[in-house]
């Protein structure tokens, strides 16, 4: 499809070597558990950053995955774009200020 579109394409796939050989996607789509791990991540976006290939998250995970992702993307310069949001699919997670709920299309970063 790169050849025959300029239509920017992400995934979910976090296979950066292939990605290199290809020359796609234009982007990454991953978390902390995605990767294995906090420092996994941190690597993979300093990777993604030095080879110029967007980077955001996803939550699909529980409370405290997303908050930990959530501190990442703040904390992170490379991570410019909105992330993908399943909040409203986690009604019942208990984490202590209950469930993230985006407001005006942010989540803010939780302070605990």
């Amino acid at each position: 499809l790169r050849r025959h579109c300029s239509i920017p394409f992400s995934t979910h796939n976090i296979d950066i070597a292939r990605a290199m050989e290809l020359k796609v996607p234009d982007a990454f789509v991953g978390n902390p558990t995605a990767h294995g791990g906090i420092n996994r991540m941190l690597r993979f976006v300093g990777a993604c950053e030095h080879a110029g290939v967007d980077y955001w998250c996803y939550s699909g995970d529980t409370g405290i995955g997303s908050a930990c992702y959530l501190h990442l993307c703040a904390a992170l310069g490379w991570i410019r774009e909105p992330n993908q949001s399943l909040f409203r699919m986690q009604p019942m997670d208990i984490i202590e200020e209950g469930p993230f709920s985006p407001k005006n299309n942010t989540v803010r970063v939780p302070e605990g």
